[in-house]
């Protein structure tokens, strides 16, 4: 199957922006079999940095979303953590899972 088609394929049923984007940056790390991201990091590459300033509302409206549609309709299964600093959360890390 054509590299194109196979990635339309797994992201055509994604109705969250943020999902498709997780879903290129988990391809690109596919060989590492995990990644940690700085949330600042992240936030730019979803293009959100001035929205979703509390953690629970970032998590809830964007990665759990993304994390939830790219484990139904991708060929990826993934999880994440939270790496913190005091009860700041300044990292995720996303492991796939077998």
């Amino acid at each position: 199957m054509n590299s194109s088609v196979w990635y339309l394929a797994h992201v055509a049923p994604m109705s969250s922006v943020y999902a498709i984007r997780l879903y290129e940056l988990l391809v690109q790390w596919r060989e590492l079999g995990e990644r940690e991201v700085q949330i600042g990091w992240l936030k730019e590459q979803f293009q959100v940095p001035n929205n979703y300033s509390r953690m629970y509302d970032f998590k809830r409206n964007v990665i759990d979303i993304a994390v939830d549609q790219i484990n139904t309709y991708s060929d990826l299964t993934v999880s994440y953590t939270q790496r913190k600093v005091g009860r700041q959360v300044v990292a995720l890390q996303f492991c796939r899972r077998r």
